[in-house]
Protein backbone atom coordinates (compact mmCIF):
# COMPACT_ATOMS: atom_id res chain seq x y z
CA UNK A 1 0.00 0.00 0.00
CA UNK A 2 2.67 2.40 0.86
CA UNK A 3 4.31 1.68 -2.29
CA UNK A 4 1.02 1.88 -4.80
CA UNK A 5 0.54 5.63 -2.81
CA UNK A 6 3.96 7.03 -3.44
CA UNK A 7 2.86 8.85 -6.10
CA UNK A 8 -0.22 10.30 -3.88
CA UNK A 9 1.85 11.52 -1.29
CA UNK A 10 4.44 13.00 -3.94
CA UNK A 11 0.91 15.18 -5.04
CA UNK A 12 0.14 15.96 -1.18
CA UNK A 13 3.62 17.30 -0.56
CA UNK A 14 2.79 19.75 -3.12
CA UNK A 15 -0.18 20.34 -1.26
CA UNK A 16 1.36 20.72 2.28
CA UNK A 17 3.55 23.04 1.27
CA UNK A 18 1.76 25.45 -0.59
CA UNK A 19 0.19 26.41 2.05
CA UNK A 20 2.44 29.46 3.79
CA UNK A 21 3.38 26.99 6.94
CA UNK A 22 3.65 30.16 9.87
CA UNK A 23 0.10 30.56 10.86
CA UNK A 24 0.74 27.64 13.27
CA UNK A 25 3.01 28.83 15.32
CA UNK A 26 2.50 32.50 15.05
CA UNK A 27 -0.11 32.43 17.73
CA UNK A 28 -2.80 33.61 15.67
CA UNK A 29 -6.32 32.97 17.38
CA UNK A 30 -8.39 32.95 14.33
CA UNK A 31 -7.52 33.68 11.11
CA UNK A 32 -9.69 35.32 8.07
CA UNK A 33 -11.20 32.88 5.79
CA UNK A 34 -8.70 32.28 2.99
CA UNK A 35 -8.61 30.04 -0.19
CA UNK A 36 -5.67 30.12 -2.38
CA UNK A 37 -5.13 27.99 -5.82
CA UNK A 38 -2.09 27.09 -7.80
CA UNK A 39 -1.86 25.33 -10.99
CA UNK A 40 1.22 23.22 -11.76
CA UNK A 41 2.46 21.69 -14.95
CA UNK A 42 4.23 18.63 -15.01
CA UNK A 43 7.27 17.04 -16.95
CA UNK A 44 7.82 13.01 -16.66
CA UNK A 45 11.36 10.98 -17.21
CA UNK A 46 11.54 6.88 -17.99
CA UNK A 47 14.44 5.41 -17.91
CA UNK A 48 15.36 3.16 -20.48
CA UNK A 49 18.34 1.46 -20.40
CA UNK A 50 21.16 3.33 -18.88
CA UNK A 51 19.12 6.88 -20.11
CA UNK A 52 16.46 9.10 -19.38
CA UNK A 53 13.96 10.09 -21.83
CA UNK A 54 11.88 13.07 -20.50
CA UNK A 55 8.58 15.36 -21.84
CA UNK A 56 7.28 18.22 -20.97
CA UNK A 57 4.05 19.04 -20.23
CA UNK A 58 2.70 15.30 -19.61
CA UNK A 59 0.02 16.60 -17.73
CA UNK A 60 -0.52 18.90 -14.18
CA UNK A 61 -3.14 19.69 -12.02
CA UNK A 62 -3.93 22.12 -8.76
CA UNK A 63 -3.91 22.65 -5.20
CA UNK A 64 -6.83 24.89 -3.47
CA UNK A 65 -5.80 25.36 0.05
CA UNK A 66 -9.03 26.20 2.11
CA UNK A 67 -9.25 27.95 5.98
CA UNK A 68 -12.02 28.56 8.22
CA UNK A 69 -12.05 30.39 11.41
CA UNK A 70 -13.75 28.37 14.35
CA UNK A 71 -16.34 30.12 16.54
CA UNK A 72 -14.12 28.94 19.99
CA UNK A 73 -10.89 29.58 18.57
CA UNK A 74 -8.67 28.02 16.18
CA UNK A 75 -9.30 26.86 12.45
CA UNK A 76 -9.67 24.13 10.30
CA UNK A 77 -7.68 23.98 6.89
CA UNK A 78 -8.09 21.86 4.21
CA UNK A 79 -6.00 21.12 1.16
CA UNK A 80 -7.25 19.70 -2.53
CA UNK A 81 -4.70 18.33 -4.70
CA UNK A 82 -5.93 16.88 -8.19
CA UNK A 83 -3.25 15.67 -10.39
CA UNK A 84 -2.31 13.16 -13.22
CA UNK A 85 -1.31 12.75 -16.52
CA UNK A 86 -2.77 13.84 -19.69
CA UNK A 87 -3.21 10.93 -22.05
CA UNK A 88 -3.37 13.11 -25.38
CA UNK A 89 0.03 14.30 -24.35
CA UNK A 90 1.93 10.83 -23.00
CA UNK A 91 2.95 8.15 -25.55
CA UNK A 92 0.60 4.90 -25.41
CA UNK A 93 -1.85 7.01 -23.80
CA UNK A 94 -1.15 6.11 -20.37
CA UNK A 95 -3.75 7.75 -17.95
CA UNK A 96 -2.69 7.80 -14.24
CA UNK A 97 -3.81 10.39 -11.28
CA UNK A 98 -5.02 11.14 -8.38
CA UNK A 99 -6.92 13.21 -5.79
CA UNK A 100 -6.89 13.92 -2.04
CA UNK A 101 -7.98 16.39 0.69
CA UNK A 102 -6.40 16.82 4.19
CA UNK A 103 -7.99 18.72 7.14
CA UNK A 104 -6.22 19.50 9.88
CA UNK A 105 -8.43 21.06 13.03
CA UNK A 106 -6.34 23.17 14.92
CA UNK A 107 -7.73 23.80 18.40
CA UNK A 108 -7.19 26.23 21.77
CA UNK A 109 -5.13 24.84 24.48
CA UNK A 110 -4.95 25.20 27.91
CA UNK A 111 -1.61 27.42 28.67
CA UNK A 112 -0.59 28.10 25.55
CA UNK A 113 -1.52 31.45 23.13
CA UNK A 114 -0.87 29.21 19.43
CA UNK A 115 -3.80 26.94 18.74
CA UNK A 116 -2.42 23.23 18.82
CA UNK A 117 -3.39 20.18 16.20
CA UNK A 118 -6.03 18.45 17.52
CA UNK A 119 -7.05 15.64 15.05
CA UNK A 120 -5.60 15.16 10.60
CA UNK A 121 -8.00 13.57 8.52
CA UNK A 122 -7.08 12.57 4.79
CA UNK A 123 -9.19 11.30 2.14
CA UNK A 124 -8.07 10.23 -1.29
CA UNK A 125 -8.43 8.14 -4.18
CA UNK A 126 -6.91 7.12 -7.18
CA UNK A 127 -6.79 5.14 -10.61
CA UNK A 128 -5.78 1.58 -9.59
CA UNK A 129 -2.24 0.72 -10.57
CA UNK A 130 -0.06 -2.38 -9.46
CA UNK A 131 2.55 -1.85 -12.15
CA UNK A 132 5.77 -2.67 -11.55
CA UNK A 133 7.72 -1.61 -15.15
CA UNK A 134 6.85 0.99 -17.95
CA UNK A 135 6.06 -1.94 -20.07
CA UNK A 136 3.19 -3.15 -17.78
CA UNK A 137 1.64 -0.15 -17.79
CA UNK A 138 1.83 0.08 -21.21
CA UNK A 139 0.18 -3.86 -21.80
CA UNK A 140 -2.73 -2.86 -18.88
CA UNK A 141 -3.66 0.33 -21.12
CA UNK A 142 -3.68 -1.75 -24.55
CA UNK A 143 -5.53 -4.21 -22.99
CA UNK A 144 -8.46 -2.76 -21.92
CA UNK A 145 -11.14 -3.26 -23.07
CA UNK A 146 -14.67 -2.29 -20.98
CA UNK A 147 -16.08 0.43 -19.88
CA UNK A 148 -15.58 0.07 -15.77
CA UNK A 149 -12.67 1.48 -14.42
CA UNK A 150 -11.12 0.93 -10.99
CA UNK A 151 -10.42 2.82 -8.27
CA UNK A 152 -8.99 3.03 -4.65
CA UNK A 153 -10.26 5.19 -2.01
CA UNK A 154 -8.57 5.48 1.40
CA UNK A 155 -9.91 7.31 4.38
CA UNK A 156 -7.08 7.98 7.01
CA UNK A 157 -7.76 9.75 10.80
CA UNK A 158 -5.32 10.61 12.86
CA UNK A 159 -6.07 11.64 16.49
CA UNK A 160 -3.89 11.51 20.20
CA UNK A 161 -4.75 8.63 20.59
CA UNK A 162 -4.08 6.71 17.61
CA UNK A 163 -5.36 6.29 14.46
CA UNK A 164 -7.32 4.30 11.73
CA UNK A 165 -7.31 3.63 7.99
CA UNK A 166 -10.39 2.13 5.84
CA UNK A 167 -9.60 1.08 2.13
CA UNK A 168 -12.40 1.34 -0.24
CA UNK A 169 -12.26 -0.05 -3.66
CA UNK A 170 -14.86 1.56 -6.29
CA UNK A 171 -15.81 1.67 -9.97
CA UNK A 172 -16.29 4.27 -12.32
CA UNK A 173 -17.91 4.17 -15.85
CA UNK A 174 -15.69 5.66 -17.80
CA UNK A 175 -11.91 6.17 -18.50
CA UNK A 176 -11.92 9.62 -17.03
CA UNK A 177 -8.30 11.89 -16.37
CA UNK A 178 -7.80 14.74 -13.78
CA UNK A 179 -9.69 17.07 -16.00
CA UNK A 180 -12.80 15.90 -15.70
CA UNK A 181 -12.68 14.16 -12.45
CA UNK A 182 -15.95 14.88 -10.73
CA UNK A 183 -17.94 11.58 -12.27
CA UNK A 184 -14.90 9.82 -9.89
CA UNK A 185 -15.52 11.25 -7.06
CA UNK A 186 -19.07 11.08 -6.83
CA UNK A 187 -18.65 7.74 -7.05
CA UNK A 188 -16.39 7.78 -4.56
CA UNK A 189 -18.72 9.23 -2.67
CA UNK A 190 -21.68 7.02 -3.71
CA UNK A 191 -19.41 4.02 -1.78
CA UNK A 192 -19.15 6.27 1.50
CA UNK A 193 -23.15 6.43 1.40
CA UNK A 194 -23.95 2.64 1.16
CA UNK A 195 -22.27 2.57 4.52
CA UNK A 196 -21.03 -1.09 3.59
CA UNK A 197 -17.47 -1.69 5.89
CA UNK A 198 -14.52 -1.04 3.82
CA UNK A 199 -12.42 -3.74 1.99
CA UNK A 200 -9.73 -3.18 4.38
CA UNK A 201 -8.94 -1.67 8.07
CA UNK A 202 -6.37 -0.97 10.33
CA UNK A 203 -5.50 0.58 13.24
CA UNK A 204 -2.64 2.30 15.20
CA UNK A 205 -2.48 2.42 18.83
CA UNK A 206 -0.70 5.84 20.16
CA UNK A 207 2.07 4.34 22.61
CA UNK A 208 3.84 7.44 23.01
CA UNK A 209 4.91 7.28 19.39
CA UNK A 210 3.89 10.81 18.15
CA UNK A 211 2.72 13.94 20.44
CA UNK A 212 0.80 15.51 17.61
CA UNK A 213 -1.66 14.21 15.47
CA UNK A 214 0.44 14.81 12.32
CA UNK A 215 -1.04 13.58 9.02
CA UNK A 216 1.63 13.48 5.93
CA UNK A 217 0.85 17.26 5.03
CA UNK A 218 0.86 18.89 8.70
CA UNK A 219 3.91 17.30 9.64
CA UNK A 220 5.42 18.76 6.05
CA UNK A 221 3.73 22.02 6.46
CA UNK A 222 5.55 21.84 9.93
CA UNK A 223 9.26 21.21 8.39
CA UNK A 224 8.85 23.84 5.86
CA UNK A 225 8.22 26.51 8.13
CA UNK A 226 10.96 25.21 10.46
CA UNK A 227 13.25 25.77 7.84
CA UNK A 228 11.34 29.37 6.81
CA UNK A 229 12.35 30.05 10.67
CA UNK A 230 15.83 29.30 10.19
CA UNK A 231 16.22 31.55 7.44
CA UNK A 232 14.83 33.98 8.72
CA UNK A 233 17.08 33.60 12.17
CA UNK A 234 21.20 32.63 12.34
CA UNK A 235 20.59 31.71 8.40
CA UNK A 236 22.94 28.59 8.98
CA UNK A 237 21.58 25.38 8.13
CA UNK A 238 24.90 23.48 9.21
CA UNK A 239 23.84 20.44 11.42
CA UNK A 240 20.17 21.86 10.49
CA UNK A 241 17.82 17.91 10.79
CA UNK A 242 14.35 19.01 12.02
CA UNK A 243 12.15 15.93 11.91
CA UNK A 244 8.98 14.86 12.94
CA UNK A 245 6.69 12.04 13.29
CA UNK A 246 3.32 11.33 11.74
CA UNK A 247 0.94 8.55 10.69
CA UNK A 248 -0.63 7.28 7.47
CA UNK A 249 -2.61 4.70 6.70
CA UNK A 250 -2.20 3.33 10.07
CA UNK A 251 1.86 3.32 9.83
CA UNK A 252 4.49 5.47 11.72
CA UNK A 253 6.64 7.30 9.73
CA UNK A 254 8.91 9.95 10.09
CA UNK A 255 9.75 12.84 8.22
CA UNK A 256 13.17 14.80 8.19
CA UNK A 257 15.17 17.62 6.40
CA UNK A 258 18.37 15.51 5.05
CA UNK A 259 19.85 19.11 3.90
CA UNK A 260 19.41 22.67 2.70
CA UNK A 261 20.97 24.58 -0.11
CA UNK A 262 20.17 28.18 -0.20
CA UNK A 263 19.82 29.04 -4.34
CA UNK A 264 20.28 32.97 -4.04
CA UNK A 265 18.96 33.08 -7.86
CA UNK A 266 17.13 29.89 -9.17
CA UNK A 267 15.23 30.26 -12.57
CA UNK A 268 11.99 28.25 -13.33
CA UNK A 269 11.06 27.08 -17.01
CA UNK A 270 7.47 27.87 -17.82
CA UNK A 271 5.33 26.32 -20.47
CA UNK A 272 6.30 28.81 -23.39
CA UNK A 273 9.95 28.64 -23.16
CA UNK A 274 10.71 31.51 -21.24
CA UNK A 275 11.81 31.42 -17.26
CA UNK A 276 10.68 33.21 -13.96
CA UNK A 277 13.93 34.22 -11.93
CA UNK A 278 12.77 33.54 -7.91
CA UNK A 279 15.02 35.23 -5.16
CA UNK A 280 16.69 33.35 -2.23
CA UNK A 281 14.90 29.70 -2.60
CA UNK A 282 15.74 27.11 -0.39
CA UNK A 283 16.49 24.07 -2.14
CA UNK A 284 15.42 20.97 0.65
CA UNK A 285 15.88 17.43 0.40
CA UNK A 286 13.46 15.20 2.40
CA UNK A 287 13.22 11.32 3.59
CA UNK A 288 10.44 9.61 4.48
CA UNK A 289 11.36 6.70 6.49
CA UNK A 290 8.42 3.68 7.34
CA UNK A 291 9.27 3.21 10.87
CA UNK A 292 8.38 -0.45 10.68
CA UNK A 293 10.77 -1.37 7.79
CA UNK A 294 13.33 1.39 7.59
CA UNK A 295 12.41 2.22 3.75
CA UNK A 296 13.63 5.64 3.03
CA UNK A 297 11.83 7.43 0.68
CA UNK A 298 13.79 11.26 -0.32
CA UNK A 299 12.08 13.40 -2.45
CA UNK A 300 13.21 17.41 -3.77
CA UNK A 301 11.62 20.53 -3.71
CA UNK A 302 12.55 24.22 -4.36
CA UNK A 303 10.52 27.00 -1.87
CA UNK A 304 11.23 30.92 -1.87
CA UNK A 305 11.58 32.36 1.26
CA UNK A 306 10.43 35.77 0.34
CA UNK A 307 7.96 37.44 -1.87
CA UNK A 308 4.56 36.68 -2.83
CA UNK A 309 5.07 32.30 -3.26
CA UNK A 310 7.12 32.21 0.21
CA UNK A 311 5.97 29.01 1.57
CA UNK A 312 4.64 27.98 -1.96
CA UNK A 313 7.02 25.07 -3.72
CA UNK A 314 7.69 26.32 -6.76
CA UNK A 315 9.42 23.05 -8.17
CA UNK A 316 9.40 19.33 -6.88
CA UNK A 317 11.41 16.27 -8.23
CA UNK A 318 10.37 12.86 -7.00
CA UNK A 319 10.79 9.09 -8.40
CA UNK A 320 7.40 7.69 -7.53
CA UNK A 321 8.79 4.31 -9.15
CA UNK A 322 12.29 3.37 -10.26
CA UNK A 323 11.53 3.80 -13.42
CA UNK A 324 9.75 6.58 -13.09
CA UNK A 325 10.68 10.55 -12.44
CA UNK A 326 8.38 13.11 -11.73
CA UNK A 327 9.02 16.71 -12.00
CA UNK A 328 6.10 19.43 -11.19
CA UNK A 329 6.51 22.90 -11.99
CA UNK A 330 4.75 25.89 -10.75
CA UNK A 331 2.80 28.03 -13.31
CA UNK A 332 2.53 31.35 -11.84
CA UNK A 333 -0.45 33.74 -12.05
CA UNK A 334 -2.21 30.79 -13.34
CA UNK A 335 -5.89 30.84 -12.83
CA UNK A 336 -7.71 27.19 -12.15
CA UNK A 337 -11.14 28.49 -11.25
CA UNK A 338 -12.21 29.24 -7.20
CA UNK A 339 -14.26 25.79 -6.91
CA UNK A 340 -13.10 22.68 -5.81
CA UNK A 341 -13.77 19.06 -6.41
CA UNK A 342 -14.79 18.53 -2.90
CA UNK A 343 -17.62 21.40 -3.46
CA UNK A 344 -18.89 19.48 -6.34
CA UNK A 345 -22.85 18.72 -5.79
CA UNK A 346 -23.34 14.68 -6.34
CA UNK A 347 -27.12 13.37 -7.21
Amino acid sequence: MQRFFRFALLVLLTAGLAWPPGAAASGEDSPSPRLDVYRYRMKGKVRLLFFWVGKDDVGGGHIAVGREPEPAGGWTEQIEVLFGSNPERVPGGINRWGYGTETGQWRKRTGSPAPALARSVFEGFLKHSKEESLDEVQANEAARQDDVFWYDGIRSIVEQSGAVSEIRTFAAAGDFDFRNASPVHCSYQERLRQGAKPDKFKRLDNAKDYQSPFGFLTGVRYLIGRVLERHGGEGNFRRFRPWVPYVYNANLYRLRVKDVDLEKSFDLPLADGSSQTYRNVARIRMVIRKEATGEDHEFVLWVPTEGRYEGVPIRIVDKPRWWLRVELNLEPEAEVGRSTLAAVQCE
